[in-house]
């Protein structure tokens, strides 16, 4: 969903609101290019592998998480913390 929604962004920037609301509600419509346009935006938009998004603060829940898991090292909290982080959804 993001990755087509930067792409018809792009297009509505251009004056191409027709093909930008084809993007947004059919892009298979449109077309291998932009099906492969779209693949590629939303390829970059991933984390490389053994990697995982975090909100920049950490929220409640992954302190909570991280003060509970404390054994005296530093790598449980960590670890408890990840576990912790809020889903992403919409991509």
């Amino acid at each position: 969903m993001r990755a087509r929604e930067l792409l018809a962004a792009q297009y509505d920037a251009g004056s191409r609101s027709f093909t930008a609301r084809q993007i947004r509600v059919d892009p298979a419509a449109l077309g291998d290019d932009f099906l492969r346009a779209l693949g590629a935006i939303r390829a970059a938009l991933m984390p490389p592998e053994g990697y995982v998004l975090v909100p920049v603060e950490p929220t409640g829940r992954m302190i909570d998480a991280g003060i509970l898991a404390y054994d005296g090292k530093c790598e449980s909290s960590y670890v408890a913390m990840l576990a912790a982080r809020p889903e992403v959804t919409g991509g």
